[in-house]
């Protein structure tokens, strides 16, 4: 035998430095019975002697066959057939069958490599592949959507209807905490663009991470890159067409659980809003559900909650400015309205084109205001 199983069989298959030591150390139930260890010998056993040939491995019936005494569980030694075909860097499987073999287990090589991916560069793939996502879906009633804004210089200040601003995955959220790295980012970008006061604030809302489901998003990423990783340097490892397809197909299942995982993650929903002119602003936070894109439902929560109008018509739209707005003013002009409503958390979100829209069609029209105002197109006032 070649000397270089000596080394396998060291790491791989026995001793007190082997993987099925350490598998069956840290599982009580394999180590009353040895089970990892059994396997490793039984499946190295069979198959080293066969490396080469091209019926490889043996089938799990055959192992327990070899390993499994009267009395003793089956279910056992599966675990600890599974716990080692995932961590053992020798030992391969493939459509059923097992076997020992100087080439590195994919498996294990996968799981090296997404150990050794900086954080900086899984974190910035995360945002590279939300933003991929959040491109692909339906937007709601949102009239811009910007992901994974560098800074606050990079939300532009300007009215024109709501922009949800999706957040990186490097500013999450807790539950309902206020000095989150979600919230404290969302608070530089509501009320400054850079060095400069922010004063179109009621067209921001905001969608970011739970930091809970951060953790799991990042391994599944890191297993992506690193599966990839394998397909793109197979020539130099030398893989077997099975073993290329296999990474293949592991890269793609993998990308699904992180396309699943990050409609998961983004869940937390954060508006901006007043009481009144004369208090603070304060942020309403809400969960989301995962059903349908982010976008999508983001945007009906909104809507249910009234936080977002995308049809307004005259007597809802003077109910809002006599609260705060009309006062004494003997009258409001159209383009003043529309920099109220972009600028005023106190007052509703609105997409200001299709309220334009209703406004015109149904001008002029009397409102139902103190002193009897007409709502009128054009540069005429509302008065």
């Amino acid at each position: 035998m070649p000397k270089a199983w000596r080394n396998i069989i060291a790491a791989d298959v026995d001793g007190q430095t082997s993987t099925p030591y350490a598998i069956d150390q840290s599982v009580p139930n394999l180590n009353r019975c040895s089970a990892a260890r059994r396997v490793a010998r039984a499946v190295f056993v069979a198959t080293a002697a066969t490396e080469g040939q091209e019926n490889l491995g043996i089938d799990d019936k055959r192992i327990y066959l070899g390993v499994v005494q009267p009395g003793e569980k089956i279910a056992v030694f599966g675990d600890a057939l599974r716990r080692l075909a995932n961590q053992a860097k020798f030992m391969h499987s493939d459509l059923g069958r097992c076997w020992y073999s100087r080439a590195s287990n994919l498996n294990r090589m996968a799981m090296d490599r997404a150990g050794q991916l900086e954080e900086s560069r899984v974190l910035m793939e995360i945002d590279k592949m939300v933003s991929e996502v959040v491109r692909c879906t339906d937007r709601g009633h949102f009239a811009v959507v910007q992901v994974a804004p560098g800074s606050s210089s990079d939300v532009p200040d300007e009215p024109g209807g709501v922009r949800a601003v999706v957040l990186s995955v490097a500013h999450a959220h807790t539950g309902r905490s206020d000095s989150s790295a979600a919230m404290t980012e969302i608070k530089d970008i509501l009320l400054q663009r850079g060095n400069v006061p922010r004063a179109y604030r009621n067209t921001l809302v905001f969608l970011v991470a739970d930091s809970r489901q951060v953790d799991t998003l990042q391994d599944a990423m890191g297993i992506v890159l690193a599966w990839a990783s394998i397909v793109r340097d197979a020539e130099r490892l030398d893989l077997r067409a099975s073993d290329v397809a296999l990474a293949t197909t592991r890269t793609a299942e993998a990308g699904e659980t992180v396309q699943t995982r990050l409609k998961e993650a983004w869940c937390h929903l954060i508006t901006p809003y007043q009481e009144s002119p004369q208090s603070d602003v304060q942020f309403a936070s809400s969960r989301i559900p995962s059903q349908d894109g982010i976008l999508s439902r983001a945007s009906k929560k909104l809507v249910s909650d009234e936080a977002l109008l995308p049809e307004i018509g005259p007597e809802r739209l003077n109910r809002e400015l006599d609260k705060t707005i009309w006062a004494d003013k003997p009258h409001l002009f159209l383009k003043d309205l529309w920099e109220y409503l972009n600028r005023y958390t106190y007052l509703p979100a609105t997409p200001s084109s299709r309220l334009s829209r209703r406004l015109w069609a149904e001008s002029p029209v009397r409102l139902p205001t103190p002193n009897g105002g007409t709502l009128t197109p054009g540069p005429m006032p509302v008065s």
